[in-house]
Order: C-alpha cells, then sequence, then structure tokens
C-alpha cells in the first residue's frame, strides 16, 4: 500500500519530464527550420550561380 503513492508520484513527474521534452523539442524544431530553409536556399542559389 506505501508503494501506491510513491509511484502515482514518480508517473506523474515522468509525464512532467515527457511534457517538458517534447515542449523543447517543438522549440527546437521551431528554431531550426527557418535556419534549414535558409541554409538550403542558398546552398541552392550557390549551385546555380558556380554553374
Amino acid at each position: 500500500m506505501l508503494a501506491q503513492p510513491f509511484l502515482k508520484r514518480h508517473f506523474w513527474k515522468k509525464r512532467l519530464f515527457d511534457f517538458k521534452f517534447t515542449s523543447t523539442c517543438k522549440d527546437f524544431k521551431r528554431l531550426i527550420s527557418p535556419l534549414v530553409s535558409i541554409h538550403f536556399s542558398l546552398s541552392l542559389l550557390l549551385l546555380i550561380v558556380l554553374k
């Protein structure tokens, strides 16, 4: 019986961690995607110019 609240608390901590982790990943993707598109367009431009 003593293990029950501990397990519940552990579960919630894990849920909170997962939530924080996924939100961080989303923010990271939001930051990265414009950079990637800029980089891609620049390299494409370079390819066209160098040809």
